[in-house]
């Protein structure tokens, strides 16, 4: 399956002066954020020094051998097949997520009982995974053959490393892909697929990848100047603002975000296609394992003294919350459900559900951290005209963070507790969007209300802020679930 070869990203820093491509043109009217082309997503900033162009976000241990990832990509721009070798790494990285068990769309339930589980249908995933990744590592070895310029101008050594490492990373990675099939296909179809099996499958997965140097390459350099690059003025403009060390955190975070765009909008194209679907799952553990990274991104780069000034600083901890939120309530309440579907029209929109509603939530916190820099940004500066329903989601989240926020800072002490102001603004919440959730989520927020009311004993109120804390979770799900058609939500900063 062929990536849009549109969407490219790259962030470079020690910043001197930025070049920008103009930004695309708006989408037709009438359409949202979460129905926008492909090629209406994003940033291209390359910043220069006197030393020249620097990466940002690229793998730096790879050494030498970043060199000859390089060479090869190139060489697979030159002869055409640059969109092939971006579909591996993405199917490749899929399969290694779905076969981490953390990132399988299990309920409560099957996890807790994950070791006595049967994983069949998992392993049929799996399966289907490594044949469309075995399509593309075949593919990808019909392209990349240096030109006759190349091999005159190159010593014969260099000829022979462009042809031949590249060909026998490819060739043994289809020796690991046959093998793992084989694995799989050795387990009678009457015989259950056991947690050992799947666990297996995966040590010999990552550890035979190892021996294919430039696939390995490929997989360790998470981001690549080659296509991990998009194009908007607006973005570079904010980043081109921010003093050095923020602005290489900062981009770092936007390179992240835009990642999880891009393995999103795999799904959705394979999703609008004729054909399997089910292993779609795959890349969706891929962007549980892509916005993990981000949480811990974000933890690591911004916490204690290297925290931001405030707005930025919640803008990146409401970011941090509404991709988790989003994630957990894609997992219970779409794919958990679309594993055992057997019905290919209710399964398409399990998953599609699924892909729209993270795309609105990851689009909602590029625009979140823009507005941190730069309250006048709107969402139809980066993503073009948004939905009717965009100003009410954009409300809702933003309350809902901001009541989290106050019961927080009432649990650590920052604030003294004050029922009366909770109460209110729970109050003032249900009032604007009673309409979005059910009677029985107000029935829980009134229990625990009477029950703050009443407590006197220090002790009983912070168990009753922890269990108010965890509603307030619950309800934030529940308001990803139960909107028709999300809008791009931004965070801190939204009008």
């Amino acid at each position: 399956m062929a990536i849009p070869a549109g969407f490219h990203l790259m962030v470079t820093t020690h910043f001197a002066r930025a070049c920008f491509s103009a930004p695309p043109d708006p989408p037709s009217a009438g359409g949202g954020c979460c129905s926008l082309p492909w090629e209406h997503l994003p940033i291209l900033i390359r910043m220069k020094d006197a030393n020249g162009p620097h990466e940002w976000g690229t793998s730096r241990a790879a050494g030498a051998g970043k060199g000859r990832l390089s060479d090869w990509i190139g060489l697979l721009k030159a002869s055409g097949g640059l969109e092939t070798v971006i579909s591996l790494e993405t199917w490749l990285r899929a399969l290694k997520a779905y076969l981490s068990p953390s990132y399988l769309p299990l309920s409560g339930p099957e996890r807790v009982e994950i070791a006595r589980r049967d994983f069949s249908r998992e392993a049929a995933i799996v399966r289907r995974v490594i044949q469309q990744a075995e399509s593309d590592a075949a593919l990808a070895l019909t392209f990349g053959k240096p030109s006759r310029g190349h091999m005159h101008a190159d010593s014969p050594l260099d000829v022979m490393e462009r042809l031949a490492g590249p060909t026998e990373s490819l060739q043994n990675l289809l020796e690991v892909l046959s093998d793992l099939r084989v694995v799989i296909e050795s387990v009678p179809a009457d015989q259950p697929f056991t947690y050992g099996h799947y666990l297996a499958v995966g040590r010999l997965y990552r550890h035979s990848l190892r021996n294919s140097r430039h696939v390995a390459l490929l997989l360790h350099q998470r981001f690549k100047p080659q296509y991990d690059r998009v194009e908007n003025a607006t973005l570079g403009r904010i980043l081109r603002g921010i003093e050095n060390g923020t602005q290489q955190r900062v981009a770092l975070v936007l390179l992240h975000l835009f990642e999880i765009l891009k393995h999103l909008q795999v799904g959705a194209i394979g999703l609008a296609e004729d054909g399997p679907m089910r292993h779609y799952l795959a890349v969706f553990a891929l962007v549980q394992e892509d916005s993990d990274d981000l949480r811990t991104l974000i933890r690591s780069k911004f916490a204690g003294r290297r925290a931001l000034w405030p707005e930025p600083q919640q803008a990146l901890e409401w970011i941090s919350d509404r991709i988790g939120s989003a994630v957990l309530s894609m997992i219970h309440d779409e794919l958990a459900p679309a594993l055992r579907e057997t019905n290919p029209a209710a399964l398409a929109l399990q998953m599609s559900r699924a892909q729209e509603g993270l795309r609105c939530a990851v689009q909602g916190c590029v625009v979140s951290l823009a507005r941190a820099f730069e309250p006048s940004v709107t969402s139809d500066d980066l993503f073009g005209p948004v939905p009717e329903t965009a100003a009410a989601m954009l409300r809702l989240h933003r309350e809902l963070w901001d009541i989290r926020r106050m019961v927080r800072a009432f649990q650590t002490g920052v604030v003294a507790f004050q029922a009366d102001r909770l109460i209110a603004r729970m109050s003032s919440f249900r009032e604007a969007h009673l309409h979005r959730f059910a009677e029985t989520d107000w029935q829980e927020s009134e229990r625990l209300s009477g029950r703050l009311l009443q407590s006197r004993n220090p002790s009983d109120l912070q168990s009753l802020l922890a269990e108010f804390q965890a509603y307030l979770e619950a309800l934030s799900r529940a308001s990803i679930r139960r909107v028709d058609r999300p809008a791009s939500p931004a965070g801190p900063g939204a009008n």
